[in-house]
């Protein structure tokens, strides 16, 4: 059975059609000039759930080498294409085994043919110190 789908926002630099899945790889330098040293790569997708086709579910995983870092966040949640989105982090490897924390992604310039999120990554690891017996 197929099931017509709703009409809602078109297509626009901020906006996709309810139910639009939205699939990126995208790399991540550290000032918003393509100039910029890149220092990880983000990738994952994001479905449209709003009529007005600004909000969405988006999940990535954040892949970071920088500062003698590396590892990655993976992240969960909900995405306004216009304003601020804080989305926690619910896994991580390497430096980031067992982080807590999350990812706010910002717009910086949502006009042209390219749009530009300026994300910051508040982690706070471990959570734990993993018990080590003391030599005897």
């Amino acid at each position: 059975m197929v099931v017509d789908g709703v009409a809602g926002a078109g297509v626009s630099q901020t906006t996709t059609p309810f139910g639009t899945v939205y699939v990126f790889r995208d790399n991540l330098t550290v000032h918003a000039d393509g100039a910029s040293p890149v220092v990880g790569v983000a990738e994952g997708t994001s479905i449209t759930t709003s009529l007005d086709g600004l909000l969405s579910l988006s999940l990535a995983k954040i892949t970071i080498h920088h500062r003698g870092h590396r590892g990655s966040v993976s992240v969960l949640g909900g995405t306004h294409n216009t304003r601020q989105s804080d989305y926690p982090v619910v896994g991580g490897t390497g430096d980031f085994a067992y982080a807590l924390g999350y990812v706010r992604s910002s717009p910086v310039d949502l006009r042209g043919s390219t749009v530009t999120y300026k994300m910051e990554l508040r982690l706070y690891w471990p959570p734990y110190a993993p018990y080590a017996p003391t030599p005897q």
